[in-house]
């Protein structure tokens, strides 16, 4: 098996983790809310977890000022798109393309024009 770093394991476990509760919102398995309850209770965790050597009391003090902070910038996760700004995707993914289309058509009916 391959070792990996703790930073790493944890930017992997923070990113999956992270995933899972927007699909989960998105998908109607849990609320917002039930979201915001949970890292409030891993956060308290951390809290009480936060005892014994100085090394020990901070990394867990480190982890639930993480969760915390990370409980402050849900609220994009969580803001629905409306149907102008899934439109503005779709439309922002082929716009390229129409362009080349339109700019073939103005020169057809250029041509055409002149013929």
């Amino acid at each position: 098996m391959q070792s990996f770093s703790v930073e790493t394991a944890g930017f992997v476990a923070l990113t999956i983790t992270e995933l899972l509760l927007q699909e989960c919102v998105r998908k109607g398995v849990i609320t917002e809310q039930e979201v915001k309850h949970l890292l409030r209770s891993a956060a308290r965790r951390h809290d009480d977890a936060a005892e014994g050597d100085q090394e020990k009391i901070d990394l867990n003090m480190e982890a639930a000022h993480m969760i915390r902070t990370l409980l402050q910038g849900l609220a994009p996760m969580f803001k629905e798109e409306t149907d102008e700004t899934a439109e503005q995707k779709i439309k922002n993914s082929i716009e390229p393309k129409t362009k080349i289309n339109t700019v073939a058509e103005e020169i057809s009916a250029a041509i055409e024009g002149e013929v």
